[in-house]
């Protein structure tokens, strides 16, 4: 059997009562846009993680070692500045790499964020995860929705292999 693993995200933090009204989708979540900040450059990208993109893509032709063809020039997942050289990016069917800052164009989509040209609505991490929140309060498991349940304050993370049998129990 094929066992998958889950992020099972359960609130720390009080759910606002049922029957609350929910916040709005025009209440703004995550505010990155600093147009006042220094400008952000590659010695100073890993400290102005705020600034972030979500995506970065490749901007010349750059071959990871275990290819033996360059990555292509397609938008990727920023996983993490590594260093003030180096960038993981989740390239989906490509596979993930270390690529070096200079051969992207995640400098530039910093600076995007900075001045507020590009939208960041929350942390990287929050966009990667935040389709998998599940709260277990209450009668049954529902998803979270950054819109409905931006007030929450905090989650704990549980990650659970939903195949197991301990994973019920686990969840309530």
């Amino acid at each position: 059997m094929h066992r998958l693993p889950a992020l099972l995200l359960a609130l720390l933090a009080a759910l606002p009562a049922p029957g609350a009204e929910p916040v709005g989708a025009e209440i703004p979540l995550h505010v990155a846009a600093d147009p006042g900040a220094p400008p952000v450059t590659q010695e100073n990208l890993l400290a102005n993680e705020r600034f972030w993109p979500f995506r970065a893509r490749p901007v010349v032709d750059w071959t990871p070692p275990a290819r033996s063809e360059p990555l292509p020039r397609i938008p990727a997942v920023l996983i993490r500045v590594s260093s003030p050289d180096t960038l993981r990016l989740d390239f989906g069917r490509f596979g993930r790499f270390s690529v070096p800052v200079d051969a992207t164009d995640v400098v530039a989509r910093a600076n995007r964020v900075r001045t507020g040209e590009l939208e960041k609505m929350a942390p990287n991490l929050l966009l990667t995860i935040g389709n998998k929140l599940i709260s277990t309060r209450g009668e049954r498991m529902r998803s979270l929705r950054l819109t409905r349940d931006a007030a929450l304050d905090a989650f704990l993370c549980v990650f659970a292999d939903v195949g197991s049998p301990e994973f019920e129990r686990l969840a309530e």
